[in-house]
């Protein structure tokens, strides 16, 4: 009887031990064994690459440039790929010199990968420093992580292609270098040409301050535009009835907009500054220019309030006896995102898990909270993974209030993006605590794992085709649903000049003839 009981005892002791060894397994265990071997072999690269990929972004990140400008940034990306087998085809849209695409391999399925590479004007900032402190006054900074993000995708894309070889798994990778997509939305004016239309399926992500994930959301539509005014110019005190003012023309538009604004649906945004409007008081202006976006969830409604601001300047024009011209910049529209590839994508980024940020990245992140008033928190850097809500359906999902150029790529191909964490919780955008972090070890941490979800995430669909067929059904329906026209065919691309009102050479901090320097093959 006590033999029995030991017995007994030593069975529920086993049975105990078993159920722990389970737990650990399903709990405890690092995240990487539930991933395949081509998954395991392309992180194993990524994490290999770490030192490579820091040299590519500080390149860019000191180099910072505008859009359509982006000749060292782009020209480093490519020697990135093409040092890794890929061949590149270069300005592969007129007009936009550093837009290029980058193949490894042949046949289907093509995997896609988005890189954005541009700076925003007047951002420039020391690494690391806690203050307001311009490299050079006045020149570009990368206030939006483009220079991590450009470089995050080539990795995956690189990692992709290298398990593909090793374990003979057919397919097309694809990088595409999309410039400028900061006012300028390069993506937009590439889309049309049908350069993305040859993958398959397309993934991306964006710098950020939230937890790891997938984004199973949307933005707003959004149309750029001119409205330039042509009147007479004439002495303003000596003979203004022989004068027509442009200006007057700019500034009565933009008092018909403001009492428009009460009959649109609330969730449309009109913005709007004046860029042109004379250049002494005295003379009664014979140009005038003010940059327009209309912002709106649904495309359809952002076209129609479009419309009706067209007729307002007209009527300005008409009231002034001026000329007008409506100049249209970019069209982007909102993104479509695709439950079946956010559903696998999700998964993937579980097994990955979320960067390793140490007690010393969270101590950086709460100096970096400091400067903007902000009280410390356990962790500014997340180690959270937070799964999207698949139960919404387009168009009724999270929405952001702005807008992106991926949003035209999205109508046309099935699309996934990623998150993760590159700059501490609570930093605005577009700001020069961006890229004061943006180097720091949190930021080349978060975007590092950004690469082991994309390239887990495409092996996985390379692994199971039959997801990469459902996602295309997905996209398929809803395009029955909202039949997409892009409305970006032929609009001209917009001159540097236009867009930021000076010559190339003329922003500070510009590299003379710097495109002979690094752009040649």
């Amino acid at each position: 009887m006590n033999r029995d009981k030991r017995h007994t005892r030593s069975i529920k002791m086993v049975t105990f031990i078993l159920a722990l060894v389970l737990a650990f397994i399903l709990f405890v265990q690092p995240a990487f064994a539930q991933l395949n071997p081509a998954q395991l072999d392309a992180i194993s690269w990524i994490d290999g690459a770490k030192s490579t990929y820091e040299q590519v972004v500080r390149t860019i990140w000191e180099n910072p440039e505008l859009a359509t400008d982006e000749f060292i940034s782009a020209g480093a990306l490519i020697k990135y790929l093409e040092d890794n087998g890929f061949s590149v085809e270069r300005e592969v849209v007129k007009g936009l010199p550093t837009s290029f695409v980058a193949t490894w391999g042949s046949g289907k399925p093509v995997i896609g990968f988005l890189a954005e590479f541009d700076a925003l004007p007047g951002l420039s900032q020391e690494e690391n420093a806690l203050e307001r402190k311009p490299v050079i006054e006045g020149a570009p900074g990368h206030g939006c992580g483009h220079h991590l993000y450009g470089a995050a995708s080539s990795t995956a894309g690189i990692a992709l292609a290298k398990a593909m070889a090793k374990h003979g798994i057919e397919g097309t990778v694809k990088v595409f270098g999309t410039p400028g997509e900061e006012g300028f939305s390069g993506k937009a004016f590439m889309a049309p040409e049908g350069i993305f239309d040859v993958a398959d399926v397309v993934l991306d992500w964006h710098p950020g301050s939230g937890a790891s994930g997938v984004s199973y959301s949307s933005n707003t539509a959004r149309v750029s535009f001119r409205a330039n005014f042509y009147g007479t110019a004439s002495h303003a005190g000596g003979s203004p009835d022989k004068g027509r003012s442009a200006l007057d023309a700019a500034e009565l538009m933009s008092i018909g907009v403001q009492y428009m604004r009460e009959h649109i649906p609330t969730t449309t945004r009109v913005h709007h500054v004046l860029t042109s409007g004379g250049e002494a008081a005295n003379v009664v202006p014979a140009y005038a220019s003010a940059w327009y976006y209309v912002r709106q969830p649904s495309p359809v409604t952002m076209l129609e309030v479009f419309d009706w601001v067209e007729r307002i300047a007209e009527g300005a024009a008409l009231m002034t006896e001026t000329e007008h011209e409506i100049q249209v910049m970019s069209i982007t529209y909102d993104i479509l995102p695709n439950k079946t590839l956010a559903k696998l994508a999700s998964d993937v980024v579980k097994q990955v898990g979320p960067p390793d940020f140490t007690a010393e990245d969270q101590a950086w992140g709460n100096k970096v909270r400091e400067t903007m008033g902000l009280p410390p928190i356990a962790e500014p850097y997340s180690t959270k993974v937070v799964s999207p809500d698949l139960t919404r359906t387009y168009p009724d999902v999270p929405r952001g209030s702005g807008s992106a150029d991926n949003g035209n790529v999205s109508w046309r191909v099935p699309y996934v993006s990623f998150n993760a964490p590159n700059w501490a919780a609570g930093t605005p955008g577009h700001s020069w605590q961006i890229v004061a972090q943006g180097l720091s070890e949190p930021a080349i941490k978060g975007a590092l794992q950004v690469s082991k979800f994309m390239a887990a995430t495409a092996l996985e669909l390379l692994a199971n085709p039959e997801i990469i067929d459902a996602a295309k059904a997905e996209h398929e329906e809803y395009l029955r649903q909202f039949p997409f026209e892009d409305m970006m065919k032929g609009v001209p691309v917009t001159p540097f000049e236009t867009l930021y009102g000076i010559e190339r050479d003329a922003v500070p901090g510009r590299r003379v003839n710097k495109e002979a320097e690094y752009w040649k093959d």
